[in-house]
């Protein structure tokens, strides 16, 4: 797909910034919440560089940050990660086109669904609980990355019907497989990150107490 616009390296470092640095987008509460989504953002992007591109199917964990932003944080957050991180990898592969907001739909939408059962819950899901969403999820991406890429392959006029919806049988397989990869990397990562998250709100707490002390 041809871009409307070209955008500089120093563009996307830039509006990286801003994102680092927007208070009160999509309701984050507090500092720790922006810094943790910008991070999860800017893995986004770094894992895409490490998709594997078979030209019609692609595999990649790029989604392992925003579900685990969904997992911990909500459907929002989730969401909004899918958008951003994204929206700047169709900037930084492709530019702006007019079905940008095509590609973008599919990861935003993982993001949200598995915030919105890990929200329903109470954010507390086992392996079994895990493995079904991200296969659920998986599927629901995967069906959305088909119509996306056939609205593109008719507005820019290349590959075929039969061509598109053939490959989506590959495309679902490997979005399977990628789901149970995940399943395996999620509960050890947001266990992780938990209990860093638990150790400094109790230290925070400590600190205060001997403070008050003093």
């Amino acid at each position: 797909a041809l871009p409307i616009c070209h955008i500089t390296g120093k563009s996307v470092y830039l509006l990286l910034c801003g994102i680092a640095t927007m208070k009160g987008v999509f309701y984050m509460k507090n500092t720790r919440k922006m810094v943790t989504a910008s991070v999860l953002i800017a893995l986004y992007l770094v894992l895409g560089y490490l998709t594997i591109d078979l030209k019609l199917i692609k595999i990649s964990i790029s989604s392992l940050p925003l579900v685990i932003g969904g997992i911990m944080m909500g459907p929002w957050m989730g969401l909004a990660i899918g958008l951003i991180g994204s929206f700047l990898s169709q900037m930084l592969h492709y530019g702006i086109t007019s079905t940008t907001i095509l590609w973008m739909i599919p990861i935003a939408s993982r993001g949200l669904v598995v915030g919105l059962y890990a929200k329903k819950h109470g954010y507390q899901i086992n392996q079994f609980q895990t493995t079904l969403i991200m296969i659920i999820s998986s599927l629901i991406a995967s069906t959305l990355y088909t119509g996306a890429f056939y609205v593109d392959s008719k507005v820019w006029d290349y590959y075929s019907f039969a061509v598109v919806f053939g490959s989506s049988v590959g495309r679902f397989v490997t979005g399977v497989i990628t789901a149970g990869l995940l399943s395996m990397l999620v509960p050890v990562i947001v266990r992780a990150l938990r209990s860093l998250e638990l150790s400094q709100n109790v230290e925070g707490v400590t600190k205060k107490s001997t403070a008050g002390k003093a």
